[in-house]
């Protein structure tokens, strides 16, 4: 184990003093059982760092590939096949 120091508030050091004294478990291991749960809890609800995340990011690329393949591109970033003005009704300006 390594040793760590924090900072806690009164009222969280007198609730983990009761509690202690209530079960009988050390403050160190309560700290430490309350940092795991923290821990799993938040890996549960994918509070990940981003790079834990990175398969999301593979998955939409593969999903945008997709996507232009169904289109009959080779890539992404082949170039566009419309032109400017045709996006508007009047030929050229959004005006």
């Amino acid at each position: 184990m390594r040793l760590k120091q924090v900072y806690l508030e009164e009222r969280q050091v007198d609730l983990l003093k009761r509690l202690s004294a209530t079960t009988g478990v050390p403050e160190s291991a309560l700290i430490r059982r309350a940092i795991d749960l923290f821990l799993e809890t938040a890996w549960a609800l994918e509070v990940r760092p981003p790079v834990a995340r990175w398969n999301a990011w593979e998955e939409e690329r593969a999903a945008i590939r997709a996507r232009w393949a169904e289109a009959g591109r080779e890539r992404v970033g082949e170039g566009r096949v419309w032109r400017r003005e045709d996006l508007y009704e009047h030929g050229g300006s959004p005006l």
